[in-house]
């Protein structure tokens, strides 16, 4: 039997004894706020039968929890319902619910939880939000939400949106703008009602934070929104992972945050009105763009990306990088109207302003700009571009009949020449029928002009495969407008093998007098002048072009190409370019390089690789340049001067021994032109 003491024990001091009396006492304490910590809601006061109204009980909950903390627990399969004015969360407590445990809206309500003040340390799990046919939002944050230990909306179900016409809503809202922690929206499932009559945004976020990026949106799947799928706001970014959007009847993500990271994203629209599949607008900060599958309904003309910079406004440090994007890119700087009967207002889709009148001024720019991405149809089209890069894309897909082009610079601004642009290293083999005009690079100058252009190392033309019978042969580069400025545009190493005009439209004086045209390989008939004839007016060219694919394997040593053999003359120096095709099996093994000359004879020719732009010096000695693996081209260019006559030949050998083989294919070339 155990003994009951009143008093305190025999041999302690009577202050000992009442410290463990306390100590006892607070541990009771402790127990019972940990027991209370996670709370049944219907020990609360609420019902849950799914049809009388939970909403008293349930902001009843949460004014008493709100002091101490704690939370509010749905069983499973209990669903509370909620009417009238709905429920108003408090700070400090969260809300979760078990498997099958959620919510179910009543006829009249607006939204289900709202906030109408800032939460401090809070979050919502695994609960399902059943709207039950009424047009309500399941959670709208209207106040700017804080950070904490807590803040995370995660694991949770949204569906049971009305179809047909209303007022378009946010099936959940939700604002960290304040938040100094993470803000985590993570593993929701939100389904739209599948009517595009409702514009109605699934999941709008207003993103903390100016710099930095504390909002996630992770792995979540929301489908069948009539508006945005994803609404993003400013004032921060987001880092969007691994989330599925689909059949989105307008933007799959409509972005307007100052600096966002979207890698690994599923998206897609549908409907012939449906938006862009990531519509990012007025940005002035970094967005990433890496590694996503955009895709849409093929009525859509919409593309799969529009960057959209407003009346001047800025997009800078848009970087968008292995992304499969079907129906292409569209950076579109848009400008205000000035003068009409519109004045003010915003330049249409076209960069002009129909009935108004008037014209575009004060237009935006895309700043320090990549692209280097798969697109299945459609074109990359640039609108107002500065200081660009345009490297690394496959461009595949049928050419529609009339004139159309894989990638198209414009420039509508009267008097502001775009500038710092470059167009390089891009694979361009659409299909093309019988009446299709395609252009492969087009440039259309409305009146603004170019300055500072280069456009080399493209491939263009419809691959074999790709084209149909009676195919058209494209233009690989187009220049549609007379431009009132032209400088400095250097067209360099380009294949157009496959082209049935290499150059279309550069026939005025200003334009060829500011045209650089050199190394260019299988330029057709066109305005422009001949590429011999261009270099004729240096001095004698000798040109070997290698007409077979060539093989080679377990070897280290360059050896020399015998179809890529030229004979020099004694004491001349000579203008060295050339063009490799280079299919390599293996990244590792590398390109080994090195230049036989005539005896006396002293080279210096850098050897540069497609993509990630890696380059070696050749000046007597062998050198390894690194590829990228798959396909590679590698441009040669310097000077090389004789002291005896004889033959100069390239040379070349795996990087590294390896029995993966690699080829040197047909359309290379090698040429020396005889500087004066």
């Amino acid at each position: 039997m155990i003994r009951a003491h009143a008093g305190p024990r025999a041999g302690l001091r009577p202050q000992t004894a009442q410290l463990l009396l306390a100590c006892a006492a607070l541990v009771t304490c402790v127990g019972a706020r940990a027991a209370a910590a996670d709370t049944d809601v219907r020990e609360l006061g609420a019902v849950c039968d799914g049809r009388t109204d939970d909403a008293p009980a349930l902001r009843r909950a949460y004014e008493s929890l709100g002091q101490s903390g704690g939370a509010i627990v749905v069983p499973s399969g209990v669903r509370c319902a909620i009417g009238g004015d709905g429920v108003e969360p408090r700070s400090r407590v969260s809300l979760r619910c078990e498997s099958g445990g959620g919510f179910v809206a009543l006829p009249g309500v607006r939204a289900l939880f709202r906030t109408s003040a800032t939460l401090d340390d809070w979050s919502v799990r695994g609960c399902d939000f059943d709207l039950n046919g009424v047009a309500a939002t399941a959670w709208e944050s209207s106040g700017a939400e804080r950070g904490g230990a807590r803040w995370e909306f995660r694991g949770n179900t949204v569906r049971g949106t009305p179809p047909g016409k209303g007022d378009p809503l946010s099936l959940v809202r939700l604002d960290c703008t304040l938040a100094s922690g993470p803000c985590v929206i993570a593993d929701n499932a939100i389904f739209g009602s599948g009517s595009p009559e409702r514009r109605d945004t699934c999941l709008t976020v207003t993103p903390g934070g100016f710099i930095g990026f504390n909002t996630q949106v992770l792995g979540n799947w929301i489908q069948g929104c009539g508006g945005d799928c994803l609404e993003v706001r400013r004032p921060g970014g987001v880092t969007a992972n691994d989330n599925t959007l689909v059949r989105c009847s307008d933007n799959a993500v409509d972005d307007a945050s100052l600096n966002s990271v979207w890698t690994g994203n599923q998206l897609g629209t549908s409907g012939e009105g449906a938006g862009a599949v990531l519509s990012i607008h007025d940005t002035i900060g970094n967005q990433v763009i890496v590694g996503n599958q955009l895709t849409m309904n093929p009525r859509s003309s919409a593309p799969a990306v529009h960057a959209i910079a407003g009346a001047g406004a800025n997009v800078a440090g848009l970087y968008l990088d292995g992304n499969y994007a079907a129906r292409g890119v569209f950076l579109d700087s848009r400008g205000r109207c000035g003068g009409g009967t519109c004045d003010g207002a915003a330049c249409d889709d076209d960069g002009g302003c129909g009935a108004c009148g008037g014209h575009c001024t004060d237009f935006g720019a895309f700043d320090h700009d990549h692209l280097a991405n798969l697109i299945v149809t459609g074109e990359i089209r640039i609108e107002n571009a500065t200081n660009l890069i345009v490297q690394g894309n496959v461009v595949i897909g049928s050419a529609g009949e009339g004139p159309s082009s894989a990638i198209r610079l414009v420039n509508p601004r009267g008097g502001r020449p775009n500038g710092g642009i470059v167009v390089a290293d891009n694979q361009i083999g659409k299909k093309t029928g019988p009446r299709s005009n395609l252009a492969c690079i087009e440039i259309e100058d409305r009146g603004g002009g170019f300055a500072g252009v280069t456009i080399s190392g493209n491939t263009c033309g419809p691959d074999a495969a790709l084209a149909g019978a009676g195919a058209a042969r494209p233009t690989g580069i187009r220049l549609t407008g007379t431009p009132q400025t032209w400088r400095s545009v250097l067209i360099a190493n380009n294949n157009f093998g496959a082209t049935g005009a290499g150059l279309i439209g550069f026939s005025s004086a200003k334009v060829l007098a500011e045209t650089h045209i050199s190394g260019n390989v299988g330029i057709g008939a066109g305005d422009a002048p001949s590429l011999a004839d261009a270099l004729h007016a240096a001095g004698a060219s000798r040109v070997a072009h290698l007409h077979a694919d060539v093989v080679r394997a377990d070897g280290d040593a360059p050896a020399p190409e015998p179809a890529l053999t030229l004979s020099l003359a004694a004491q001349r120096t000579y203008a060295v370019e050339g063009f490799l095709r280079v299919r390599n099996a293996d990244a590792r093994t590398g390109l080994a390089l090195d230049l036989g000359a005539p005896a006396g004879a002293t080279a210096s020719v850098v050897a540069r690789a497609s993509g990630d732009g890696t380059s070696v010096l050749l000046n007597g000695s062998p050198a390894t340049l690194a590829l990228p693996a798959g396909d590679a081209a590698v441009s040669l260019s310097g000077t090389l001067t004789t002291g005896d006559a004889g033959p100069f030949t390239l040379r070349w050998a795996q990087g590294r021994r390896s029995p993966a083989a690699l080829t040197l294919q047909s359309g290379s070339w090698l040429r020396a032109t005889e500087l004066p």
